[in-house]
């Protein structure tokens, strides 16, 4: 196990089960997804679907697959990429994707968007100001 003991397994029990085995794999998988709030441009969101791949893509042992902004989400407009780390070591692809992630980061602070947050706005009454809630 991951922890260092040894377990034991019966072979009826082992048949009765799907196993994995991730020492064969030649390659890891990402899907990864995130949120920026209504209100950013479309030229914004097409930058930051083209900026995010070449991020991928500039990543040595990451190939990318497809990124898109995917949906009008509920508060936010939401984005999904995925890209395959071409390694089966777990701490390669660990770093893989937290390199991805502060490209992302540093991205969205350059353009200064923030990422979204659920919020809620609440209309009281006759009151022309909404009150925001999160």
């Amino acid at each position: 196990s991951l922890s260092g003991e040894q377990l034991v397994i019966s072979n009826s029990d082992l048949l009765k089960e799907l196993v994995h085995n991730y020492s064969r794999m030649s390659r890891r998988r990402v899907v990864f997804g995130f949120r920026v709030p209504y209100g950013t441009t479309r030229a914004q969101t097409a930058h930051i679907v083209a900026q995010t791949r070449s991020f991928i893509e500039g990543v040595e042992q990451a190939q990318f697959d497809r990124g898109h902004l995917v949906a009008f989400g509920e508060f936010a407009l939401e984005f999904e990429f995925v890209y395959y780390v071409l390694s089966a070591d777990y701490s390669v692809y660990r770093n893989v994707q937290q390199q991805v992630n502060f490209q992302v980061m540093d991205l969205l602070d350059e353009m200064q968007v923030r990422f979204a947050v659920p919020t809620r706005t609440l209309h009281k009454g006759d009151s022309s100001e909404p009150a925001a809630e999160q």
